[in-house]
């Protein structure tokens, strides 16, 4: 088979996936509208109610998981636009937005503030993966500890430094079979979305960890508008 064909053959087969995914969220959609009207009508007994809302978290979870699905296929084909975004103004966005959910898992936020960043990456894209990082700082964290954000900012790019303080030893809540480990795929799945976000940005995102302590790292390449052409001097001929 030529390269062109083989080309081919990938694009078709991403396109099929693609599609795929989205005919899959279509009935998922559905079916979570179905169970929500089903609970707010009066069961016919507890258990019933109890067996609803069991299938209603699995249809959140097909949903998420759809979605993701989704969200990689785009970033896997370089379907992320790249436009300029002040990484400082998402990055504050991102820390308000997730301090309610810091608060109620008894968390505080520190975070060094820092003025304008542009950097090549979409302003909704970059808030999203921004997000999904600092999310899964929270998820990670000790209870009554504290996060620590700081942006630095360098002539060709910038860094943002996640500190966490880690639990030494698992949580002792015991969970029902499967909790635990579609917590965990939800994490890695949205890391692993906020990882090739940044990469197709010409950026890394890179864990780093050490006893009670796991450190996130971004980099992103600076954006540095180009500075204006001076204006031409007057022609002799149309002076």
């Amino acid at each position: 088979m030529s390269p062109s064909a083989l080309d081919q053959t990938c694009w078709e087969h991403g396109n099929v996936f693609a599609d795929l995914v989205h005919s899959l969220s279509q009935p998922l959609t559905a079916l979570h509208g179905s169970l929500t009207a089903s609970l707010r009508q009066p069961p016919p007994s507890l258990l019933a109610r109890q067996n609803l809302q069991v299938a209603l978290q699995q249809a959140d979870t097909a949903i998420f998981l759809a979605a993701a699905m989704r969200e990689l296929l785009a970033c896997e084909a370089g379907h992320v636009p790249l436009r300029a975004s002040d990484l400082s103004a998402c990055l504050t966005d991102v820390v308000e937005e997730l301090l309610p959910v810091a608060q109620s898992a008894r968390l505080a936020i520190k975070r060094t503030p820092a003025g304008l960043c542009q950097v090549r990456l979409e302003t909704g894209r970059l808030r999203q993966a921004l997000h999904y990082v600092v999310e899964f700082a929270i998820h990670h964290a000790r209870p009554q500890s504290e996060i620590r954000i700081r942006l630095t900012r360098k002539p060709s790019d910038a860094s943002i430094t996640v500190r966490v303080a880690v639990p030494a030893e698992p949580q002792s809540a015991v969970l029902r079979p499967g909790k635990a480990s579609t917590n965990d795929l939800h994490r890695r799945v949205t890391l692993a979305i906020a990882r090739r976000t940044f990469e197709l940005a010409a950026g890394s995102l890179e864990i780093r960890r050490a006893a009670g302590q796991t450190t996130l790292l971004i980099r992103l390449p600076r954006f540095h508008q180009e500075p204006a052409l001076p204006l031409a001097a007057a022609s002799r001929c149309c002076g």
